[in-house]
């Protein structure tokens, strides 16, 4: 999960699987510059491998090892904790995988 609180600032990046009862965190409610608060924002990830590069609005958040991650499916959700009206628009939504050599 590539998460951010956009009210806030702050970037999470975290694995689970089984429905959530198995977890592992990378990168734990850390406060970016990069977040624009309460604006768009723009999220990439560059993977290969095991190697996974995150990014908000073209700058770099963090780097790490995640094993499990590239072998596993892509979701995409919008999580508000039932609070709070969100608004969620996807532009230029795009999945690019190398061809088989």
């Amino acid at each position: 999960m590539f998460r951010i609180r956009d009210d806030i600032g702050m970037v999470s990046i975290c694995e689970t699987r089984n429905g959530g009862d198995h977890w592992a965190v990378y990168c734990d409610r850390s406060l970016h510059p990069a977040i624009n608060i309460r604006q768009p924002n723009s999220l990439s990830m560059v993977v290969l491998g095991e190697e996974h590069h995150f990014f908000i609005n073209d700058q770099f958040v963090w780097h790490g090892k995640i094993p499990r991650l590239s072998h596993s499916r892509i979701d995409v959700g919008i999580v508000t904790g039932g609070k709070l009206p969100v608004q969620c628009r996807f532009r230029e939504f795009n999945v690019l995988v190398p061809p088989k050599k």
